[in-house]
Order: C-alpha cells, then sequence, then structure tokens
C-alpha cells in the first residue's frame, strides 16, 4: 500500500505543471555544442587550408596543422556559442515589484503588544475587529 502511494505521488508530481518548468528551446547547452563543434570542423578545415600552401615543407606536417587549426576553431567556436547564447536569453519582461506596506491602525502604541497578540482595553471598548495575532504576507496573499 505505501509502494502505491509513493508511486502515485512521484507520478503526480511528475505530471504536474511545476516539474515542466524546464528552458525552452534553443537550449543553451545544445546552443553552445553546436558552435563549438563546427568551430572544430571549420578550423580543421582551415589547418588543411593552411598545410595546402606548402605541402613540401618537411617541417609542416598534415596532423599538426589539423590538430593546431581544430584546437583553435573549438576555442573560436566555444567563444561564438556563448555570444549567441546571450542573444537568445529570455528576460522577465516584467518585474515583480512590492508594493509599499499600508498603514494599519495599531491597537496600542507599544509594538511588542501587538507582535504578542495583546490588545489594551482601549482597543477592546472602541470594538475593534483587528485581530493583532494574525500577520499578512503581502507577496502571496497569506494570512497567519
Amino acid at each position: 500500500m505505501r509502494k502505491a502511494i509513493l508511486l502515485a505521488a512521484a507520478l503526480l508530481m511528475i505530471s504536474s505543471s511545476a516539474a515542466m518548468a524546464q528552458e525552452r528551446p534553443p537550449l543553451a547547452m545544445e546552443i553552445e555544442l553546436q558552435w563549438t563543434a563546427i568551430g572544430g570542423v571549420g578550423g580543421a578545415v582551415m589547418g588543411f587550408m593552411i598545410w595546402l600552401t606548402d605541402p613540401a615543407n618537411p617541417n609542416q606536417l598534415l596532423g599538426e596543422s589539423l590538430a593546431a587549426g581544430f584546437a583553435w576553431g573549438l576555442v573560436g567556436g566555444a567563444a561564438f556559442g556563448v555570444v549567441r547564447m546571450q542573444q537568445t536569453v529570455n528576460m522577465p519582461r516584467r518585474f515583480v515589484s512590492i508594493p509599499p506596506p499600508a498603514a494599519k491602525p495599531q491597537i496600542s502604541s507599544d509594538p511588542v503588544a501587538a507582535i504578542s497578540g495583546e490588545r489594551t482595553v482601549a482597543a477592546l471598548s472602541t470594538g475593534s475587529r483587528i485581530n493583532a495575532r494574525a500577520f499578512r504576507m503581502p507577496v502571496f496573499n497569506f494570512r497567519f
């Protein structure tokens, strides 16, 4: 029975909308990987083209030219991938601002008494309906 309850709870959590709060395409690391790979291949091609400028030179080897071009292409592609990632960032359209707290009528002039929930005789005689033990969180509209 416990396993069934745990399985049902896990399935509910997986299918809930909070679990699907994932990054929207294009994915950042996918962009970075693609541009890094493109840069590496492009760098290797450039290394081959540099080797083709003088293939008879005994000091210029094809493997070294390809490796150096590939490495420089990886660095350039990764840097360009970061630039492209920054262009696809989805910034929030507006920032949530918390309104300033409204001035609430105090039951007493003693703040400690207001927090602890004690009411004064003057407040009780005026018929005040303010619950001094409750406080409100303005962001979420929760009452405690």
